[in-house]
């Protein structure tokens, strides 16, 4: 998949690979993402407004509120270069004004919910495990074997 306005996000993507160590990859498959937006409100994420923003982030199906912030923080920052070059025609970074409750209600809480085994659910799995070790080390790390940061 190419991405929308290619030239300009392949400039941006240059500038920050140059500035910062980041993922292979990491900024080019978020303009993946939003390439089919783009399309369909025929302009570049950096013009998108709040509505249009919220719009794409609810059809992202998005589970973590941290990835949600992760994201966001990028369009920003990719918005922001965009108003330093002049590219956009407001002049606004609509991305800023996500609120972190704005960002918390385009998470996907169903599917989050489905990621969160029960210990009903552990028992049902594990003890079809033929090693008993491998049971143990599965028990003992949901019942927090770690510590209380790691639950």
């Amino acid at each position: 998949m190419t991405l929308y306005n290619e030239e300009r996000k392949r400039r941006y993507i240059d500038k920050k690979e140059s500035e910062v160590i980041l993922a292979p990859n990491f900024l080019q498959n978020l303009f993946k993402k939003t390439a089919p937006f783009e399309e369909k409100y025929g302009k570049d994420l950096c013009e998108w407004t709040t509505n249009e923003i919220i719009e794409f982030y609810q059809y992202s199906d998005v589970y973590s509120l941290s990835y949600m912030q992760l994201i966001n923080s990028n369009y920003a920052l990719y918005t922001t270069w965009c108003i330093a070059e002049t590219l956009v025609p407001d002049g606004q970074n609509h991305f800023l004004e996500m609120t972190p409750d704005t960002l918390a209600s385009c998470v996907n809480n169903l599917l989050l919910g489905k990621l969160i085994l029960s210990y009903e659910d552990l028992q049902l799995y594990v003890d079809k495990l033929d090693n008993f070790t491998d049971r143990f080390l599965y028990y003992a790390i949901f019942s927090g074997i770690v510590g209380t940061g790691y639950i």
